[in-house]
């Protein structure tokens, strides 16, 4: 993210922010294999109790 999570959680004292639990997916993936994406996404959200 660049910083931009850590920037959110100084801008937003008291928030729940996943400070360093981001998710990455390759271009590639999201663009050719859709699901997989949709899965990878499931998971990082259900790891973060969502």
């Amino acid at each position: 993210m660049g910083g931009t999570d850590r920037k959110i959680a100084n801008a937003c004292k008291g928030a729940d922010v996943a400070v360093g639990k981001g998710l990455a997916v390759q271009g590639k993936i999201a663009q050719e294999q859709r699901e997989v994406a949709g899965e990878n996404v499931d998971k990082w959200l259900s790891k973060l109790g969502f």
